[in-house]
């Protein structure tokens, strides 16, 4: 294979003890040339059998499992840092097994009210930990929603809503490596996120000592719960260890870290604890695919990290997937990226109807095709186009959002309801209460929901999972996802979906200078998918009614929400 001149100069520079950090754009080879440098310290006897170990630090299960077989035969292994972490805990846990509960500190929190609060309605008011009335049991048909504001005016708080705490918490566990808390460790926090936090808490510093109190008190009983029940989540994994001082038995001599953009501060720490005083780090990602900041993770890692760990900056500039008038969209927001291409690819504006024939074409001749879109709701209402209009099998990128959806049906429908013609407006309704709510995920998924029966009419929820099941599978030619679940692919046929929606700017408020980034990143990331021709479909919705649901940037949970992207 030949290599580009940035993927020599990489070559050359490898050597004990420098550190480095690559700037690798969309498409410029990174996996193959990570495999590369795997293969150059064998070579060299720099990672050989009687000599030194080597670690590939995967972003998710998946890539972990195809670098592994990549790397097979030399003495590097491939582990998403999760799966480390878990390893960790398990054995300073032995001989009790490790249980998972993603719904752990959502629990803690409850419990933390508790400890605050015997009386719920009166020592709530006293203490100011949170602006509602609690509510233990079921609220009529919206379920499960802990808090409901009542009277705001009535007394001082600290948070809005229940979820807000929680929030808080669960970032709390990604930024700080610590376990106790200061209010400049709050305000810092603050400052840097897009918390949903009241006005109170904000400015007044008696509210922000109750708040560091009560985190403080939910952070203890999440390592509580791990020494005496072995109960963690996901976020665990990377927490427990670093604030517990747990090690692990294997350190390693050389390590380097896939997708290093999307590392947060805790992931970070942790890939420091698993290298020796003497141990090299080589970090490969593009800045400008940030796109997980709910996760912790800031548009401007790739400079903290090569701060943090002393590294020299290498550029991967030459983009081999794109053809160079795709290019020209994404120099906008990554002026670095450079096509190896010579031919340009076609660009085309489509129409709704000009969309569903190409797909139908594709699908006649098993042809893929991605079409992706920042909102979930505006992919979805193509699909069930697809899928329900035009009898095509279709497939989704990521989780299993056909199931999130039944999930939230039955949430928000009770069985007894039967009057489905009426759908529409109530799960209007219900997005007019999310959006309120500032629970941008469920409003996003009513929707979806909505698309389904304004194409299909279910006589219940049962039908409703049966016919989703039907025209999603696992694998097809014709693939929807958004925008963050297509990070990592590629086609020769790309649609975006709402193209004038990019970068995506909420109405009701504004954007931090991260989230800005972080936005324009994601245009970036969905420019930068197509090898031959990328097709444009501009939102219309009459009043631009898309807007009425803002989302708080993350289009899969609530902000700081408990993530397995690895385990």
């Amino acid at each position: 294979m030949k290599w580009s001149n940035y993927q020599q100069k990489i070559f050359e520079s490898i050597a004990p003890s420098h550190n480095m950090l690559i700037e690798a754009v969309a498409g410029s080879g990174k996996t193959t040339t990570i495999i590369e440098i795997v293969k150059l310290l064998k070579k060299k006897g720099l990672v050989s059998r009687n000599n030194g170990n080597g670690l590939v630090c995967a972003f998710n299960k998946h890539i972990e499992v195809t670098l592994s077989q990549k790397i097979k035969g030399t003495k590097f292994v491939s582990k998403t840092l999760n799966a480390i972490g878990h390893g960790i805990l398990v054995r300073h846990s032995y001989p009790r097994q490790i249980k998972i509960n993603t719904n752990k500190y959502y629990s803690i929190c409850e419990q933390v009210i508790d400890y605050f609060s015997p009386s719920y309605l009166f020592e709530l008011k006293l203490k100011g930990l949170v602006n509602a009335e609690y509510k233990g049991k079921k609220n009529g048909v919206i379920g499960f929603e802990r808090l409901k504001a009542r009277r705001k005016s009535d007394y001082p708080y600290v948070f809005d809503e229940f979820n807000d705490f929680v929030q808080v918490v669960n970032t709390c566990r990604k930024e700080y490596s610590k376990h106790f808390l200061s209010i400049e460790d709050l305000q810092n926090l603050m400052a840097e996120y897009p918390l949903e936090i009241s006005d109170y808490l904000k400015k007044k510093e008696l509210h922000q000592t109750i708040a560091v109190e009560a985190i403080n008190k939910a952070l203890e009983y999440g390592i509580n719960s791990y020494l005496n029940e072995s109960t963690i989540d996901f976020s665990d994994q990377l927490w427990l260890p670093l604030t517990m001082g747990l090690f692990p038995i294997t350190k390693y001599d050389w390590i380097i870290v896939d997708e290093s953009q999307d590392l947060n501060l805790n992931q970070a720490r942790l890939i420091k604890v698993l290298g020796k005083s003497s141990s090299t780090y080589i970090f490969v990602g593009d800045s400008k695919q940030s796109i997980y900041l709910f996760n912790g993770a800031k548009p401007d890692c790739m400079s903290l990290i090569k701060k943090y760990f002393n590294c020299n900056k290498y550029p991967l500039s030459l983009c081999y997937r794109c053809p160079p008038n795709h290019l020209k969209l994404a120099k906008e927001y990554n002026p670095q990226i450079e096509a190896f291409k010579q031919e340009d690819g076609l660009i085309k504006q489509l129409t709704i109807t000009e969309v569903r024939d190409l797909v139908k074409g594709c699908y006649q001749t098993g042809t893929e095709i991605l079409l992706i879109s920042r909102l979930n709701y505006i992919f979805f209402d193509v699909l069930c186009q697809c899928a329900f209009g035009d009898k095509i099998k279709v497939s989704l990128l990521g989780k299993d959002l056909a199931g999130e959806l039944v999930k939230l049906a039955r949430q928000i429908l009770p069985s007894r309801f039967t009057d489905f013609s009426k759908i529409n407006q109530i799960l209007n309704g219900y997005v007019e209460y999310y959006s309120e709510q500032m629970d941008s995920s469920k409003a996003d998924y009513c929707k979806c929901l909505m698309s389904t029966w304004r194409y299909i009419e279910p006589s219940t929820i049962n039908d409703l999972e049966n016919v989703l099941n039907s025209v999603i599978i696992s694998e097809g030619v014709i693939k929807f996802g958004s925008i963050h679940r297509a990070k990592g692919t590629e086609s020769d046929h790309v649609v975006i979906l709402g193209d004038n929606l990019l970068p995506y700017i909420p109405t009701n408020r504004e954007l931090t200078s991260k989230e800005t980034q972080q936005e324009e990143n994601l245009t970036y990331v969905a420019f930068t998918r197509s090898k031959k021709n990328l097709y444009l479909v501009p939102y219309t919705n009459g009043n631009d009614e898309h807007r009425e649901v803002e989302l708080n940037l993350n289009d899969d949970n609530i902000f700081g929400a408990d993530i397995n992207y690895g385990f």
